[in-house]
């Protein structure tokens, strides 16, 4: 096995200040998994404790996980999940495109080194309509060490 589970979300990062995360859940009438307005202490605990401002808005929705199958050895459900989610959302991603940066992260954590992967051609169509940029991140676990003793 190489894939041990992928992850799947759609971010938009606002622009300049007026560019909001509320102004995205009002827009999309999506409850986020995750929003940060800018002003506000900075989301990374290091960071706030110097007292570090978030610069600009984001908004999070989280599809979650999938793990592999027989059918989906690369675990990429949650992708399809994602881009079928918001297919009737296109107008309103239309409408936030000319503000905010629009990105669809695609986590998919190995055990060991992948040849690559494969997005199906009506996944990839829909993240158009969304005006999303695919961000794909793979992650290698390293394998622990035994220390002896």
């Amino acid at each position: 096995m190489a894939v041990t589970r992928t992850s799947a979300s759609v971010s938009l990062y606002g622009r300049t200040p007026f560019d909001t995360a509320s102004r995205v859940s009002a827009t999309l009438r999506v409850k986020p998994t995750l929003a940060l307005e800018a002003d506000v202490p900075h989301p990374l605990p290091r960071f706030a404790a110097e007292g570090q401002l978030a610069a600009s808005s984001s908004w999070t929705f989280d599809e979650g996980e999938s793990t592999p199958t027989e059918g989906d050895p690369l675990a990429l459900a949650c992708l399809d999940r994602l881009a079928e989610r918001f297919s009737s959302h296109v107008d309103a991603f239309a409408a936030l495109a000319e503000h905010y940066d629009i990105r669809v992260w695609l986590v998919v954590e190995a055990d060991r080194e992948l040849g690559g992967f494969i997005v199906r051609p009506d996944t990839l169509e829909r993240l158009v309509r969304m005006r999303a940029a695919l961000y794909p991140v793979v992650r290698i676990a390293r394998p622990r060490v035994a220390v002896h003793a």
